[in-house]
Protein backbone atom coordinates (compact mmCIF):
# COMPACT_ATOMS: atom_id res chain seq x y z
CA UNK A 1 0.00 0.00 0.00
CA UNK A 2 1.32 3.23 -0.19
CA UNK A 3 2.21 6.06 1.77
CA UNK A 4 2.32 10.23 2.11
CA UNK A 5 0.63 12.62 -0.51
CA UNK A 6 0.63 15.97 -1.93
CA UNK A 7 -1.68 18.66 -0.13
CA UNK A 8 -5.20 19.72 -1.98
CA UNK A 9 -8.03 21.38 -1.42
CA UNK A 10 -9.78 20.63 1.81
CA UNK A 11 -12.91 20.69 -0.03
CA UNK A 12 -11.67 18.13 -2.31
CA UNK A 13 -10.37 15.55 0.23
CA UNK A 14 -13.67 16.02 2.31
CA UNK A 15 -15.88 15.48 -0.66
CA UNK A 16 -13.66 12.18 -1.82
CA UNK A 17 -13.68 10.84 1.99
CA UNK A 18 -17.34 11.16 2.54
CA UNK A 19 -17.69 9.53 -0.95
CA UNK A 20 -15.30 6.43 -0.36
CA UNK A 21 -16.34 5.86 2.60
CA UNK A 22 -20.23 5.98 1.92
CA UNK A 23 -19.89 2.88 -0.71
CA UNK A 24 -18.21 1.40 2.29
CA UNK A 25 -20.83 1.48 4.62
CA UNK A 26 -23.03 -0.47 1.88
CA UNK A 27 -22.88 -3.73 3.83
CA UNK A 28 -22.54 -2.49 7.88
CA UNK A 29 -23.24 -5.29 10.48
CA UNK A 30 -25.59 -4.56 13.35
CA UNK A 31 -25.48 -2.08 15.76
CA UNK A 32 -24.52 -4.62 18.76
CA UNK A 33 -21.74 -6.10 17.09
CA UNK A 34 -20.49 -2.70 15.15
CA UNK A 35 -19.87 -1.21 18.79
CA UNK A 36 -17.52 -4.10 19.85
CA UNK A 37 -15.82 -4.33 16.76
CA UNK A 38 -15.57 -0.39 16.61
CA UNK A 39 -13.83 -0.16 20.56
CA UNK A 40 -11.57 -2.89 19.36
CA UNK A 41 -10.50 -0.74 16.47
CA UNK A 42 -10.25 2.51 18.58
CA UNK A 43 -7.91 0.75 20.93
CA UNK A 44 -5.93 -0.70 17.92
CA UNK A 45 -5.45 2.60 16.57
CA UNK A 46 -4.19 4.79 20.22
CA UNK A 47 -2.06 1.78 20.08
CA UNK A 48 0.03 2.90 16.34
CA UNK A 49 3.78 3.31 16.81
CA UNK A 50 4.51 3.30 13.29
CA UNK A 51 2.16 4.10 11.22
CA UNK A 52 2.54 2.37 7.79
CA UNK A 53 4.22 3.89 5.18
CA UNK A 54 2.50 4.67 2.00
CA UNK A 55 4.95 4.37 -1.61
CA UNK A 56 4.06 6.16 -4.82
CA UNK A 57 4.42 4.63 -7.83
CA UNK A 58 4.59 6.18 -11.54
CA UNK A 59 3.89 3.86 -14.29
CA UNK A 60 5.16 4.48 -18.21
CA UNK A 61 2.36 6.24 -18.73
CA UNK A 62 2.68 9.17 -15.71
CA UNK A 63 -0.27 7.38 -14.01
CA UNK A 64 0.52 7.53 -10.16
CA UNK A 65 -0.72 4.66 -7.76
CA UNK A 66 -2.49 4.78 -5.53
CA UNK A 67 -4.38 7.39 -7.77
CA UNK A 68 -8.07 5.90 -8.60
CA UNK A 69 -10.56 7.74 -6.00
CA UNK A 70 -7.46 7.64 -3.43
CA UNK A 71 -4.24 9.38 -3.11
CA UNK A 72 -1.45 9.30 -1.07
CA UNK A 73 -2.64 12.86 0.15
CA UNK A 74 -5.84 11.67 1.16
CA UNK A 75 -5.36 8.49 2.82
CA UNK A 76 -2.31 9.84 4.83
CA UNK A 77 -4.73 12.48 6.16
CA UNK A 78 -7.68 10.14 6.76
CA UNK A 79 -5.27 8.32 8.89
CA UNK A 80 -4.18 11.56 10.89
CA UNK A 81 -8.02 12.53 11.09
CA UNK A 82 -9.19 8.97 12.37
CA UNK A 83 -6.82 8.85 14.58
CA UNK A 84 -6.97 12.16 16.29
CA UNK A 85 -10.89 11.52 16.73
CA UNK A 86 -11.88 14.58 14.26
CA UNK A 87 -15.15 14.52 12.77
CA UNK A 88 -17.00 13.36 10.30
CA UNK A 89 -13.64 11.46 9.50
CA UNK A 90 -14.21 9.79 12.97
CA UNK A 91 -17.41 8.69 12.70
CA UNK A 92 -17.63 7.30 9.17
CA UNK A 93 -14.67 5.31 10.23
CA UNK A 94 -16.67 3.58 13.38
CA UNK A 95 -19.31 2.92 10.72
CA UNK A 96 -17.07 1.46 8.29
CA UNK A 97 -15.01 -1.00 11.10
CA UNK A 98 -18.08 -2.36 12.21
CA UNK A 99 -19.19 -3.96 8.62
CA UNK A 100 -18.44 -7.50 7.84
CA UNK A 101 -16.46 -6.63 5.21
CA UNK A 102 -14.14 -5.37 8.32
CA UNK A 103 -13.80 -7.89 10.34
CA UNK A 104 -10.38 -9.55 10.80
CA UNK A 105 -11.80 -12.78 10.41
CA UNK A 106 -13.11 -12.10 6.90
CA UNK A 107 -12.57 -14.55 3.82
CA UNK A 108 -13.48 -14.60 0.30
CA UNK A 109 -16.63 -15.02 -1.13
CA UNK A 110 -15.04 -17.32 -4.14
CA UNK A 111 -12.93 -19.32 -1.29
CA UNK A 112 -12.86 -22.93 -1.77
CA UNK A 113 -14.61 -24.50 1.06
CA UNK A 114 -12.24 -28.01 0.98
CA UNK A 115 -9.06 -25.63 -0.28
CA UNK A 116 -9.25 -22.15 1.39
CA UNK A 117 -6.42 -21.08 -1.07
CA UNK A 118 -7.88 -21.41 -4.17
CA UNK A 119 -11.09 -20.37 -5.82
CA UNK A 120 -14.39 -22.04 -5.59
CA UNK A 121 -15.02 -21.77 -9.09
CA UNK A 122 -12.23 -20.04 -11.42
CA UNK A 123 -14.70 -19.57 -14.49
CA UNK A 124 -15.94 -16.04 -14.95
CA UNK A 125 -19.25 -16.74 -16.64
CA UNK A 126 -22.56 -15.65 -14.77
CA UNK A 127 -23.86 -12.47 -12.44
CA UNK A 128 -23.45 -15.06 -9.68
CA UNK A 129 -19.50 -15.03 -10.33
CA UNK A 130 -19.77 -11.27 -10.71
CA UNK A 131 -21.82 -11.03 -7.27
CA UNK A 132 -19.38 -12.54 -5.58
CA UNK A 133 -16.54 -10.86 -6.88
CA UNK A 134 -18.12 -7.16 -6.35
CA UNK A 135 -18.45 -8.76 -2.76
CA UNK A 136 -15.16 -9.37 -2.76
CA UNK A 137 -13.60 -6.07 -3.80
CA UNK A 138 -15.61 -4.51 -1.07
CA UNK A 139 -14.43 -6.39 1.41
CA UNK A 140 -10.53 -6.23 -0.01
CA UNK A 141 -11.21 -2.33 0.09
CA UNK A 142 -11.81 -2.32 3.51
CA UNK A 143 -9.72 -4.79 4.86
CA UNK A 144 -7.04 -2.67 2.59
CA UNK A 145 -8.27 1.05 4.41
CA UNK A 146 -8.21 -0.85 7.73
CA UNK A 147 -4.70 -2.05 6.90
CA UNK A 148 -3.37 1.66 6.16
CA UNK A 149 -5.07 3.34 9.75
CA UNK A 150 -4.73 1.30 11.92
CA UNK A 151 -1.40 -0.71 10.67
CA UNK A 152 -2.79 -4.43 11.73
CA UNK A 153 -0.98 -6.80 9.93
CA UNK A 154 -3.74 -9.18 9.88
CA UNK A 155 -6.20 -6.95 7.94
CA UNK A 156 -3.46 -7.06 5.10
CA UNK A 157 -2.95 -10.39 5.07
CA UNK A 158 -6.99 -10.73 4.30
CA UNK A 159 -6.93 -8.39 1.46
CA UNK A 160 -4.03 -10.06 -0.09
CA UNK A 161 -5.27 -13.59 0.78
CA UNK A 162 -8.92 -12.40 -1.45
CA UNK A 163 -6.64 -10.63 -4.20
CA UNK A 164 -4.84 -14.19 -4.78
CA UNK A 165 -8.13 -15.44 -4.72
CA UNK A 166 -8.68 -13.84 -7.57
CA UNK A 167 -6.10 -14.11 -9.73
CA UNK A 168 -6.23 -17.79 -10.07
CA UNK A 169 -9.59 -17.23 -12.30
CA UNK A 170 -8.97 -18.73 -15.80
CA UNK A 171 -9.16 -16.43 -18.89
CA UNK A 172 -9.78 -19.53 -20.93
CA UNK A 173 -13.14 -20.05 -19.16
CA UNK A 174 -14.55 -16.42 -19.33
CA UNK A 175 -17.78 -16.46 -21.37
CA UNK A 176 -20.19 -13.57 -22.12
CA UNK A 177 -23.20 -14.26 -19.05
CA UNK A 178 -26.08 -16.11 -20.81
CA UNK A 179 -28.29 -15.31 -18.05
CA UNK A 180 -27.85 -11.68 -19.70
CA UNK A 181 -28.21 -12.67 -23.23
CA UNK A 182 -31.07 -10.71 -24.28
CA UNK A 183 -29.68 -7.58 -22.10
CA UNK A 184 -26.87 -7.68 -24.05
CA UNK A 185 -27.96 -8.47 -27.77
CA UNK A 186 -30.89 -5.37 -26.97
CA UNK A 187 -30.02 -3.71 -24.12
CA UNK A 188 -32.62 -3.24 -20.76
CA UNK A 189 -34.66 -0.07 -22.79
CA UNK A 190 -35.39 -2.31 -25.66
CA UNK A 191 -36.35 -5.21 -23.05
CA UNK A 192 -38.37 -2.67 -21.08
CA UNK A 193 -40.41 -1.25 -23.70
CA UNK A 194 -41.28 -4.82 -25.35
CA UNK A 195 -42.83 -5.39 -21.53
CA UNK A 196 -44.62 -2.68 -21.64
CA UNK A 197 -45.97 -3.11 -25.03
CA UNK A 198 -46.80 -6.99 -24.14
CA UNK A 199 -48.52 -5.64 -21.28
CA UNK A 200 -51.05 -3.72 -23.12
CA UNK A 201 -52.31 -7.29 -24.59
CA UNK A 202 -54.43 -8.34 -21.03
CA UNK A 203 -55.90 -4.94 -21.47
CA UNK A 204 -56.88 -5.59 -25.41
CA UNK A 205 -57.89 -9.11 -24.61
CA UNK A 206 -60.35 -7.82 -21.28
CA UNK A 207 -61.96 -4.92 -23.60
CA UNK A 208 -62.93 -7.45 -25.93
CA UNK A 209 -64.50 -10.08 -24.24
CA UNK A 210 -65.62 -8.74 -21.14
CA UNK A 211 -69.33 -7.72 -21.74
CA UNK A 212 -70.19 -3.99 -21.39
CA UNK A 213 -72.03 -3.23 -18.07
CA UNK A 214 -75.34 -1.23 -17.94
CA UNK A 215 -75.11 1.03 -14.50
CA UNK A 216 -78.25 1.85 -12.71
CA UNK A 217 -77.64 4.79 -11.20
CA UNK A 218 -74.28 6.92 -11.60
CA UNK A 219 -71.75 6.21 -9.06
CA UNK A 220 -69.84 9.76 -8.39
CA UNK A 221 -66.29 9.97 -6.89
CA UNK A 222 -67.99 11.41 -3.67
CA UNK A 223 -70.11 7.93 -3.03
CA UNK A 224 -67.10 6.07 -4.29
CA UNK A 225 -65.18 7.51 -1.27
CA UNK A 226 -67.94 7.68 1.24
CA UNK A 227 -67.38 3.85 1.37
CA UNK A 228 -64.40 4.15 3.07
CA UNK A 229 -66.15 4.87 6.08
CA UNK A 230 -67.07 1.26 6.35
CA UNK A 231 -64.30 0.10 9.03
CA UNK A 232 -64.30 -3.29 7.07
CA UNK A 233 -64.47 -1.99 4.02
CA UNK A 234 -61.14 0.34 4.47
CA UNK A 235 -59.36 -2.81 6.56
CA UNK A 236 -59.81 -5.02 3.47
CA UNK A 237 -58.32 -2.40 1.39
CA UNK A 238 -55.38 -1.28 3.81
CA UNK A 239 -54.18 -5.05 3.84
CA UNK A 240 -54.66 -5.23 0.15
CA UNK A 241 -52.65 -2.40 -0.22
CA UNK A 242 -49.49 -3.38 2.14
CA UNK A 243 -49.73 -6.83 0.39
CA UNK A 244 -49.09 -5.70 -3.18
CA UNK A 245 -46.53 -2.85 -1.78
CA UNK A 246 -44.59 -6.18 0.27
CA UNK A 247 -45.01 -8.05 -2.89
CA UNK A 248 -44.05 -6.10 -5.71
CA UNK A 249 -40.67 -4.52 -2.78
CA UNK A 250 -39.72 -8.44 -2.70
CA UNK A 251 -39.74 -9.57 -6.07
CA UNK A 252 -37.98 -5.96 -6.79
CA UNK A 253 -34.99 -6.50 -4.45
CA UNK A 254 -34.90 -10.29 -4.36
CA UNK A 255 -32.81 -10.59 -6.87
CA UNK A 256 -30.01 -8.65 -6.20
CA UNK A 257 -30.01 -10.02 -2.47
CA UNK A 258 -29.83 -13.51 -3.69
CA UNK A 259 -26.54 -12.26 -6.13
CA UNK A 260 -24.90 -10.86 -3.10
CA UNK A 261 -25.89 -13.93 -0.36
CA UNK A 262 -26.11 -17.23 -2.46
CA UNK A 263 -23.78 -18.40 -4.49
CA UNK A 264 -27.37 -18.99 -7.18
CA UNK A 265 -26.12 -17.60 -10.85
CA UNK A 266 -29.06 -14.92 -12.20
CA UNK A 267 -30.20 -17.94 -14.14
CA UNK A 268 -30.92 -20.30 -11.27
CA UNK A 269 -32.52 -17.32 -9.25
CA UNK A 270 -34.54 -16.35 -12.22
CA UNK A 271 -36.00 -20.07 -12.54
CA UNK A 272 -36.56 -19.90 -8.95
CA UNK A 273 -38.69 -16.57 -9.49
CA UNK A 274 -40.65 -18.27 -12.07
CA UNK A 275 -41.43 -21.34 -10.29
CA UNK A 276 -42.98 -19.06 -7.14
CA UNK A 277 -45.14 -16.76 -9.70
CA UNK A 278 -46.25 -20.50 -11.38
CA UNK A 279 -47.27 -21.25 -7.49
CA UNK A 280 -48.51 -17.88 -6.69
CA UNK A 281 -51.14 -18.04 -9.66
CA UNK A 282 -52.03 -21.35 -8.62
CA UNK A 283 -52.63 -20.65 -5.59
CA UNK A 284 -54.91 -17.76 -5.76
CA UNK A 285 -56.96 -19.96 -8.57
CA UNK A 286 -56.97 -22.91 -5.79
CA UNK A 287 -57.52 -20.02 -3.04
CA UNK A 288 -60.18 -18.89 -4.62
CA UNK A 289 -62.44 -21.84 -5.44
CA UNK A 290 -61.95 -23.34 -1.96
CA UNK A 291 -62.84 -20.38 -0.47
CA UNK A 292 -66.05 -20.17 -2.35
CA UNK A 293 -66.58 -24.46 -1.27
CA UNK A 294 -65.34 -24.28 2.28
CA UNK A 295 -65.07 -20.80 3.62
CA UNK A 296 -62.67 -17.94 4.10
CA UNK A 297 -61.44 -19.21 7.35
CA UNK A 298 -61.34 -22.37 6.19
CA UNK A 299 -59.20 -20.96 3.87
CA UNK A 300 -56.72 -18.41 5.56
CA UNK A 301 -55.84 -21.46 8.09
CA UNK A 302 -55.20 -23.66 5.56
CA UNK A 303 -52.96 -21.24 3.62
CA UNK A 304 -50.87 -20.13 7.07
CA UNK A 305 -50.12 -24.14 7.77
CA UNK A 306 -48.94 -24.09 4.30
Amino acid sequence: MAKHYQEGPLRKRLCLLVLTVSLIMGALASTAAGAGNSEQAAEAHNSIESPVEIYETVSDNGFVHPGVGLTKSILENVRTQVLSQQEPWYSYYKEMSSSPSASKTVISSNQSAAYPTRPNTDAFNSQGVQALFKADATKAYTQALMYIITGDETYRANAMHIIRIWSQMDPAKYAPYPDTFFSEMFGWRVLFILIGVLSVLPLLIIYKKVPAIKEEEKVTLRMQLSMLRNSTLLTALVITLFYISGYSTLFTYITPFLQATSSLSITEISGVLFLAGICSFVGSRVGGQLADAKGSKVTICLGLLL
